[in-house]
């Protein structure tokens, strides 16, 4: 952006006019050209590159006309990708408040990038002109191996950029020495990646520079509401890129439930995006439907208990009454509306349940306005309502940092009735857990902020500052010292700064849209592109329904990685990415797949084993997420939650297993497995429920899509290998101990050898009358193994593997 303004005694207006000048076409490049400047005002020239642009050197020479007198200035524009600075890993070895004694230090990082205004003053390469992490008062601790996010982006000009990084610490409170260097590194950004490092005797440090996709950050609207081009998160996370490669209708309607404080039904940009409950007759007095709320045609208010979930608009309301109307129109301001902004999910359904805001009370001393806080029983009570209503995801962009059995309760009872549910990580700049962002079958989001130094001034006849929009950088949202966004246990990261957004028309009739900032607005970004993906896969493949996890799964691993590699606790597995989410549900299930997932009652792994071996699943040694199999997909390893594998059609033959490691009684699951042929639709579809016990996993083999059974061989396997492992006091005679455990593992592996024998009736025989009463609760002088919980545990695994030899019986 090219900014000129008049200066002199000009008083007509000036004729301005611009020419790339060299071999470059101008479809390289896209200019909006303010043809005249009226004096004393001042005009903007925008010039953006495009995707196809060569990265390189380039001029543009502008010419300024007034009263016969011509001024022309030929401005130098760079063209290049922007660059992530990554701090991958650091460990203060020593802490250096020793240094000053009764006092304390703050140790940081600076980065300074040559020519460029890093700390945003205005002044460029001064002796403190420096980009700084962490903000003061945040001190990195010693002998913490540990991480941090938040790296400046650079730009790659295809010409060296010195850089530097230097380890300070300062002591401040108050300051009697001031800095103390405690390491520095200089280098240049040439080839990429750039790995570096430094050792001393106070510090390790490790960083990384990798080169990102290139991106414009100077906004072009691509729809026709007026404020699109303000909402540069809308682009940041690419919602312009699945709008203009998808048709709106490929996207079937999702119902989204916000809990907030109530949302402005009337307002021009959210008018139609509501949920109405279709089996409520309005306003009859009756409850039509039965769930207990009378009238609840378009949500309910849980504050004051009415069929109104509006927001309070009297006088003494509160700027937050309007916190609701925002969250709202970042999820599902109507897009192509010709009014105000454009919506991350043009499919979501708003159902609109008020749990906190403004109330009117009368005191013995008048009518008094009370603002009141969400909480955790009220919450609790909305996502029961929302699930038990038809909501397909819950946005709460609200938390408290105390545990509460009621909200959990309420938060696994959505996650089992595949409703998921994201939260706001809070704005309070702490890692303290803030819930129900904080559990884990809940998408916590944190915030993030782009930041753009401001640029160098050169002073000609005409003043004009050439800003490189693609000096920006994506970093955790900071406004103050305790002021900005919350991490830890967050999942994913949104935008959270400067967010256009909507407001209550009645009580701001004269200032619809504003902006807002905080992870209250980060979270219903995360929302709306969950909607678009349930809503895109409920449309193309109709006889999937995707789980929570599922979802979950699809958005974080097409998150574009911020700050430390994988997971962080700033960003999660990163910022979210609308587009790329969109394709990683074609990724899954276009080409066909087995869909395998288990539903367990407690925490139970899921694996499975191809027919050479290879293994998807948790690695018990090293406790990574291991994939052998090629093109196969795991959501992870969850605690009490669903779990799913997605293998290629061309793995025909497999083996699944469930096993509970943490168990120390059972846990129920229920199994599906789904076969998705090429064209989007279930084939076949089984379904199995089961009881695991510690050490023993239910096993099922999967040799074709018309066959799918128990694997009882392999659960004889693992039967022999828990013999050998239970304690000695559960056994009848010390003495005898190593005898009897021989004694029963041989009859176990004569088990095994008759089942690979096809000798099913002899197996089950053998297991009968020969196994069982050795731990059948019979007189002590019968029993091998005398500890009745023992006998309980080895009799239901038994039993079991019996019913899956009965099955290879009937089958021949």
């Amino acid at each position: 952006m090219i900014h000129i303004k008049s200066v002199g005694g000009f008083s007509s207006a000036i004729l301005i006019d611009y020419t790339l000048i060299g071999k470059p076409e101008p479809s390289l490049f896209m200019c909006a050209n303010p043809s005249t400047l009226i004096p004393p005002g001042d005009a903007e020239l925008v010039v953006v590159s495009k995707s196809s642009t060569p990265l390189g050197r380039y001029e543009i020479e502008i010419r300024a006309a007034c009263d016969g007198i011509e001024h022309k200035k030929t401005i130098v524009l760079q063209v290049g990708y922007a660059v992530e600075v990554l701090v991958t890993r650091f460990r203060l070895k020593q802490d250096v408040d020793l240094i000053w004694p009764d006092r304390w230090a703050d140790v940081y990082f600076t980065f300074d990038i040559s020519g460029i205004d890093d700390d945003g003053d205005g002044v460029v390469d001064e002796s403190n002109d420096y980009f700084r992490i962490p903000p003061r008062d945040r001190e990195i601790m010693p002998n913490d191996d540990s991480y941090y996010a938040g790296p400046p982006y650079i730009v790659h000009h295809l010409v060296s950029i010195p850089f530097s990084i230097t380890i300070r610490a300062l002591d401040w409170n108050p300051p009697i020495i001031g800095d103390l260097e405690l390491a520095s590194f200089s280098f240049n950004v040439e080839d990429l990646p750039c790995p570096f490092w430094f050792d001393n005797a106070y510090i390790w440090f490790e960083g990384v520079i990798e080169e990102l996709s290139s991106r414009n950050f100077t906004i072009d609207s691509t729809t026709n509401d007026p404020l699109n081009n303000l909402q540069w998160y809308w682009f940041e996370v690419d919602v312009d890129k699945v709008l203009a490669e998808f048709d709106q209708s490929d996207f079937d309607e999702i119902t989204v439930a916000i809990l907030d404080t109530g949302i402005d039904y009337q307002h021009p940009d959210l008018q139609g995006t509501f949920w109405v409950n279709d089996d409520e007759i309005p306003n009859d007095r009756i409850d039509n439907d039965g769930n207990g709320y009378v009238d609840d045609f378009l949500g309910w208010d849980f504050l004051e208990n009415d069929k109104d979930p509006s927001p309070y608009r009297g006088e003494g309301r509160n700027e937050q009454d309007d916190h609701g109307t925002k969250v709202a129109g970042v999820l599902a301001g109507i897009i192509n509306n010709n009014e105000g902004i454009a919506g991350i999910s043009w499919n979501a359904r708003i159902m609109n349940l008020r749990v906190g805001g403004s109330i009117v009370e009368e005191t013995l001393f008048g009518r008094r306005v009370t603002f009141i806080e969400p909480t955790p029983e009220r919450v609790a009570q909305a996502i029961r309502y929302a699930v038990d209503n038809g909501a397909d995801i819950i946005s709460i962009s609200w938390g408290a940092s105390g545990w509460n059995e009621e909200l959990v309760s309420a938060v696994q009872y959505a996650y089992k009735h595949n409703v998921a549910i994201v939260a706001g990580a809070g704005n309070w700049l702490t890692s303290i857990p803030i819930y129900p962002a904080s559990l884990s079958n809940v998408i916590g989001v944190s915030g993030v902020a782009r930041y753009r130094p401001r640029g160098r001034i050169d002073q000609i006849w005409m003043e004009y500052s050439l800003s490189l929009l693609k000096f920006t950088y994506l970093a955790l949202w900071v406004e103050t010292n305790e002021i900005g966004s919350n991490y830890g246990e967050v999942k994913l990261s949104a935008p959270a700064h400067e967010i256009w957004t909507t407001q209550d028309h009645v009580a701001n009739p004269s200032d619809l849209y504003k902006y807002a900032e905080g992870t209250s607005l980060a979270t219903p970004i995360v929302s709306g592109i969950a909607s678009l993906v349930l809503g895109y896969a409920r449309h193309k493949y109709p006889d999937i329904v995707l789980s929570p996890n599922e979802v979950r799964y699809i958005l974080q691993s097409t998150a574009l990685d911020l700050g430390p590699q994988a997971w962080d606790p700033y960003y999660g597995y990163g910022l979210i990415n609308a587009y790329k989410a969109i394709l990683k549900v074609d990724e899954l299930l276009a080409s066909g797949c087995w869909q395998v997932r288990i539903d367990p009652s407690y925490d139970l792994d899921l694996h499975i084993f191809d027919a050479e071996g290879r293994h998807v699943g948790i690695n018990y040694t090293t406790e990574e997420i291991e994939i052998e199999i090629p093109g196969a997909a795991y959501t992870g390893d969850e605690k009490q939650g669903f779990e799913t594998i997605f293998l290629p059609l061309d793995v025909t033959n497999f083996r699944i297993e469930i096993i509970g490691r943490n168990i120390s009684t059972s846990a129920n699951y229920v199994l599906t497995v789904y076969y998705l042929n090429k064209s989007g639709r279930v084939d076949r579809n089984w379904i199995f429920t089961g009881s695991i016990v510690e050490g023993i996993p239910y096993c099922y083999l999967v040799e074709s899509k018309e066959n799918i059974r128990q694997d009882p061989l392999e659960e004889l396997k693992y039967l022999e290998t828990l013999i050998w492992q239970l304690p000695d006091e559960v056994f009848r005679s010390p003495d005898l101990l190593k005898c009897l455990k021989k004694a029963i593992s041989n009859k176990i592996l004569d088990v095994i050898s008759k089942v690979e024998n096809k000798e099913y009736h002899d197996a089950l025989q053998k297991l009968s009358n020969d196994i069982l009463p050795k731990m059948d609760g019979e007189p002590i002088p019968r029993d091998w193994i005398t500890d009745r919980r023992t006998q309980n545990r080895l009799m239901v695994i038994i039993t079991h593997i019996m019913d899956g030899i009965r099955m290879l019986e009937i089958k021949i």
